[in-house]
């Protein structure tokens, strides 16, 4: 009985060391000028309602007898991860991972935090000097099932001879003070220590929270008090979103919402993307030769690829609110009808389906969703057409045959080429093929391609 309240009383100690060493104090937030989302209630009380159960708002959440409560998720039976065996236990209403060997019990992690949702949880444990490790099992909300994470972020690459292979759950890849931390927590500082391969990781707040896009708010706060209620000072001390331009709409939100690498320390809303990190394109293996996702490459290098983004002033925040919700959930074809006006009239007979039905609704073929590793889902942002032809040549997936998967991509394709203007996939295919050969290093048509990144003929992407 002592050994078992004792393991309860170190088990809370561990979870709340967890949660407590990585808040910033607020003296930290008052020397740098933030305050905290809590801060913003009072004017801002709509708007704190509305992010506060967000995507951004939920970004990261601490695994606390709140979130067991309001999620309910299950215990796990066993799991074989790296010849081992893990399951997911509650104790005294806390969620710890066991590790065993058989039937002996190895350890005990208690889980810390979680990050992700509505489809996937993945979880947090602390480890030794101050990693904060992604745990081998995770949750699928669709599926209502614990699965085996590593296993399941196994990419099968078409262009290449070997298979991927499953990392170690304990590899740095999943350490959250490496890599996952800059989008799911906010005034986040990794504090690593190279000497002693240590981290102190801080931060102010859990989620995206209000000054990750609007700037530290200390001195807004003061210059509208002073100013009294009902004025509004000339200067607000703030970064106003609502002035950005499509181009700094897209980079605030490529910042997490893409593929690719910084290339600076820090980023201030409102700066070019391309300043600040390198974008993953299409030499990324993660990537169909095509530019349809293989792996998981967010959203941004496919809505850089997007032709309403090139040819109008078409922004993340058109479609989506600053909290991350679409705002055209109930009627997602109104997203497309401002521009497109004409296809209103004409929809049956663009689409090939009636009104009302699932193949009449434009993000069906334009931005359909996949799951990718991780049992993450995505929709593809580029809003390019089916093109079944590039099933055929690079085995990308097409819309037409997510939906119709008793038929082939060649049904599909003797469709598409009968339509007005079916000849559409052809530019596509071409620079699709000279992407394949490079990636192959068959460089045949090497002036071919050099020609075409001279000239800037294609995307910038491609």
């Amino acid at each position: 009985m002592c050994t078992k309240i004792s393991y309860r009383i170190i088990l809370l100690l561990l979870v709340f060391a967890t949660l407590s060493c990585t808040q910033r104090s607020s003296r930290q937030a008052e020397d740098d000028g933030f305050s905290g989302s809590q801060s913003c209630i009072q004017c801002h009380e709509r708007f704190y309602e509305l992010w506060a159960p967000s995507f951004h708002g939920r970004a990261m959440q601490p695994v606390d007898t709140g979130f067991v409560r309001e999620y309910g998720l299950p215990e796990s039976s066993p799991m074989e991860v790296e010849g081992k065996l893990y399951g997911i236990v509650y104790e005294d209403s806390l969620m710890v991972m066991l590790e065993k060997e058989g039937n002996l019990l190895l350890k005990k992690y208690p889980v810390a935090w979680t990050l992700g949702g509505p489809n996937v949880y993945t979880f947090l444990t602390l480890l030794e000097k101050g990693r904060l490790q992604t745990i081998p099992l995770a949750y699928d909300m669709n599926r209502q099932a614990w699965f085996n994470y590593p296993e399941s972020a196994v990419r099968h690459f078409v262009d290449q001879d070997a298979s991927d292979q499953a990392l170690p759950w304990k590899d740095r890849m999943y350490t959250f003070n490496t890599g996952c931390y800059n989008c799911h927590v906010s005034q986040v500082s990794s504090n690593f220590d190279l000497a002693t391969d240590t981290y102190h990781t801080t931060w102010r707040e859990p989620g995206i929270n209000c000054e990750s896009c609007h700037g530290p708010s200390a001195e807004h706060i003061r210059v509208c008090m002073e100013a009294g209620e009902g004025n509004v000072p000339d200067d607000l001390k703030l970064i106003v979103t609502s002035t950005f331009t499509q181009e700094q709409h897209n980079s605030s939100c490529g910042t997490c919402h893409a593929k690719g690498s910084p290339i600076t320390k820090s980023y201030v809303p409102g700066e070019s993307y391309y300043d600040h990190f390198n974008l993953a394109t299409l030499e990324d293996p993660d990537f169909y030769p095509d530019g349809r996702d293989l792996g998981e490459n967010y959203t941004y290098t496919g809505w850089k690829m997007n032709p309403c983004v090139e040819e109008s002033d078409l922004h993340c925040v058109t479609c989506h609110t600053s909290s991350g919700r679409n705002r055209f959930k109930d009627e997602p074809n109104q997203a497309c009808i401002s521009c497109h006006s004409d296809r209103k009239e004409t929809l049956a007979e663009h689409t090939m389906h009636q009104p009302g039905s699932i193949g009449s609704v434009c993000i069906n073929c334009h931005a359909p969703s996949r799951e990718f590793v991780g049992h993450f889902i995505r929709s593809d942002h580029s809003f390019r057409p089916p093109m079944p032809e590039a099933t055929l040549r690079f085995e990308s997936p097409n819309a037409c045959n997510q939906c119709h998967s008793d038929k082939s991509a060649e049904w599909a394709n003797n469709i598409v080429k009968k339509r007005p203007r079916g000849n559409y996939q052809e530019e596509t295919l071409y620079w699709a093929q000279l992407i394949k050969e490079a990636r192959e290093n068959q460089w045949g048509r090497l002036d071919e391609m050099l020609e075409i990144v001279s000239q800037n003929r294609y995307n910038e992407v491609v």
